[in-house]
């Protein structure tokens, strides 16, 4: 049996109970708890920790939801970053319309982690001069030819045996 939604009915208590009523605006404040400027979303989170609302029998992202009403629209082609990093924050003020990648870079992804080294495994810098990049991933020139080196070494060493 499927998880029941808090904005469904529950089954047995006629066709509205347990569904809050009004206009998307009013429904995102009753089901908010305001604390410390985020308003942390009281409803449904879906499995990745953001806030869900029903809107016209389709649930919706809560903050997206949130910024359009309150707000306006969100450009085509950019995402809202929570710029408190609360994912079941629905505060408009806590949102940023970004680009994908501008998104990506602020969480705390492998990509953003990676993206802010400024020296390889090594400690080689990753300067203009000794970075390649290759296939969109940076690669060390130092380490490069410390490998080849070593690669030289192992395919003479088994020539001569």
């Amino acid at each position: 049996m499927a998880a029941q939604r808090p904005e469904d009915p529950t089954p047995g208590d006629g066709p509205a109970a347990g569904r809050v009523r009004g206009s998307a605006v009013e429904r995102i404040t009753q089901r908010t708890s305001r604390t410390g400027g985020c308003w942390l979303w009281t409803g449904v989170l879906n499995r990745d920790g953001y806030a869900e609302i029903r809107i016209e029998g389709k649930y919706r992202m809560a903050h997206r939801v949130a910024y359009e009403e309150l707000v306006g629209v969100i450009p085509e082609g950019l995402q809202l970053d929570h710029l408190c990093r609360v994912r079941h924050c629905v505060n408009p003020e806590h949102l940023e319309p970004v680009t994908p990648r501008v998104n990506n870079l602020r969480s705390e992804s492998f990509a953003a982690k990676n993206a802010v080294k400024d020296q390889c495994h090594r400690g080689h810098l990753f300067t203009e001069a000794n970075t390649l990049i290759y296939r969109g991933k940076r690669t060390c020139r130092a380490c490069n030819r410390i490998r080849a080196e070593a690669s030289r070494e192992r395919r003479k060493r088994a020539k001569q045996s």
